[in-house]
């Protein structure tokens, strides 16, 4: 189990010395990098960047594919790489033959590219059973392993593993008998793949933690099936804590961004903005499996000498973090660390129904924090402590009775 860096702009160098210096200490294990926010050019400079930092890690590149499908997008960088569509598509754009051309030439970009693993494109699925975009996304999956078994050993000069990838509306999720449908057809690729990279678009844009209970027992299922039963890498995009629980599941691997807007996806992200308030700093809590506001909660937390039990115990936050002290990149880095951390408990359990047990254990400790927070009258702003950690252990535990573990 890993925790990938989801890499946004570089602006100038500064992501992609974050991202570089997580890499080279340790933090995260790998990196899911985005054409949207960088020139041709940058974007293999910062893949070279990433592979100096530390040897041996796994570098990916998201094509980005579903934003050429929504309407309104702010300026990116995507029109410069080739091969990506110059106008919006809809449903009636992906004939067999233009499906056919974009998967191919988004995998003989990549092949290019000295990335370790190559992704195929996708499109967002808003529901499984009535979306068309669905049965595109599973024939550019299709289609993907295909071309990949035919050229990608040629192209590369190497056996580079494919992901499949899906964009799902965690609405989509919700309906349990279309997803299980749906996985249960791709397990039957052939050529298999080596796994899939997969995104839940959020249905809400604010940065919470809380997750709908049946899309969330349902993600957890889709792990299950293709990382235990199937052996196949399932990588989580922009997954924040909740990359953790599907670790235990089966999961291989989450990405989580170096800022707020990359631990997670909405389509708003993607839309012109007249901009906004500045982020406000926040501590990641990994015993309560949040990320708390410094002001007014962790300092709240810390009067009450509450600290040392909601620190994550990385090597950032030997003392409670300040407001003015609290850079971005430390703020990042610990966060990285917290993931990793989380995610090295559960990779040393061995065996699947130990690893959910071992997860259990953690959110039954951190519900019981949170209970002890909320007796101490001690506010958090828009939720209860204990809120998110509530659905997660229903959504897990009706998960495991599914599968009898």
């Amino acid at each position: 189990m890993t925790v990938f860096a989801q890499c946004g702009s570089r602006k100038g160098g500064v992501a992609g010395s974050i991202v570089t210096e997580a890499l080279r200490l340790g933090l995260v294990q790998g990196a899911v990098l985005s054409p949207a926010n960088e020139a041709p050019a940058d974007l293999d400079a910062l893949i070279a960047e990433c592979r100096k930092a530390k040897q041996d890690i796994d570098v990916l590149i998201d094509p980005q594919l579903y934003v050429s499908t929504l309407s309104g997008v702010r300026d990116t960088h995507l029109p410069e790489h080739g091969w990506f569509p110059k106008k919006t598509l809809k449903a009636s754009s992906f004939t067999l033959r233009e499906t056919q051309r974009i998967v191919r030439a988004a995998l003989d970009w990549q092949y290019q590219r000295a990335v370790t693993t190559i992704v195929a494109p996708s499109i967002p699925i808003g529901a499984f059973d009535r979306d068309p975009f669905a049965q595109i996304a599973y024939m550019m999956a299709e289609e993907a392993c295909a071309y990949h078994a035919e050229k990608g050993r040629a192209a590369t000069g190497q056996a580079k593993p494919l992901l499949i990838s899906l964009v799902v509306r965690e609405d989509a999720l919700q309906a349990t008998q279309p997803v299980r449908e749906f996985v249960d057809r791709l397990r039957g690729l052939d050529p298999c793949p080596a796994g899939v990279y997969l995104v839940v678009e959020r249905l809400n844009p604010g940065y919470t933690p809380l997750f709908e209970e049946r899309a969330l027992t349902n993600l957890l299922h889709c792990c299950h099936v293709l990382g235990n039963l199937d052996a196949w890498r399932v990588v989580l995009g922009y997954t924040d804590m909740i990359g953790i629980v599907a670790q235990a599941a089966g999961a291989t691997t989450s990405a989580c961004g170096w800022h707020q807007k990359l631990r997670y996806f909405h389509q708003q992200h993607w839309m012109e903005s007249k901009g906004g308030a500045t982020p406000r700093r926040r501590y990641t809590a990994s015993p309560l499996f949040d990320s708390l506001l410094i002001t007014p909660e962790l300092t709240a937390l810390d009067l009450d000498g509450l600290y040392p039990h909601v620190r994550s115990g990385t090597r950032f936050d030997v003392t409670c973090p300040q407001e003015d002290n609290w850079m971005p990149t430390t703020s990042t880095h610990h966060h990285w660390e917290s993931l990793s951390n989380r995610a090295s408990a559960i990779a040393n359990v061995t065996g699947a129904a130990q690893r959910l047990d071992a997860i259990e254990d953690m959110l039954s400790k951190a519900l019981h924090l949170g209970h002890l927070i909320e007796k101490k009258g001690i506010p958090f702003e828009k939720r209860k402590p204990t809120g998110h950690i509530e659905g997660w252990i229903r959504a897990l535990r009706t998960h495991r009775d599914a599968i009898k573990l």
